[in-house]
């Protein structure tokens, strides 16, 4: 008798599809371990996303090995415009990362591409461009995921979590 039940109770389950993240143009989301992110890979497989927790908000680049706890100057241009700005290595997800403040970000992710580059060993520099195709819509799903949360602190300021 129990077997007859559980396979009308098998037939009758009707399959969970699983939730799919939005994608926006080139940026991908995720939610894991208290955060989301959206975020986009370049060829090199160099990351560069947007991450918010209860906290607040920050700007992530992965490319290669910083020192953790050290910070950098980073240069960057998109096709809208250029500078330098500082940047913490810290680890994240188990990996350097160098963390950077939107403000400081926020007006080059109008344009097509951003490129960073950091200094490594012999005078070098490591560069890495992405594409910024969907990256104002990602950012702003995002910080309005954040916002619907109940999350503390100002998200328009973009608080580091």
């Amino acid at each position: 008798m129990f077997q007859i039940a559980a396979l009308m109770i098998m037939a009758a389950a009707k399959p969970v599809a699983p939730v799919k993240s939005p994608v926006f143009g080139q940026w991908q989301t995720k939610e894991e371990q208290g955060h989301r992110s959206v975020y986009t890979i370049n060829d090199s497989l160099s990351l560069f996303g947007f991450v918010c927790a209860k906290e607040g908000c920050v700007y992530v680049v992965q490319m290669g090995n910083c020192v953790e706890g050290k910070g950098y100057g980073l240069l960057m241009a998109s096709t809208t415009a250029g500078g330098t700005v500082p940047a913490a290595c810290l680890d994240f997800a188990g990996r350097p990362t160098f963390f950077v403040d939107p403000e400081a970000i926020e007006s080059l992710i109008d344009g097509s591409e951003i490129a960073f580059a950091w200094p490594i060993e012999n005078t070098g520099f490591k560069v890495s461009k992405f594409s910024l195709e969907g990256a104002r819509k990602a950012v702003a799903w995002v910080t309005d995921q954040r916002a619907r949360s109940g999350a503390t602190g100002d998200a328009s300021k973009h608080n580091a979590p």
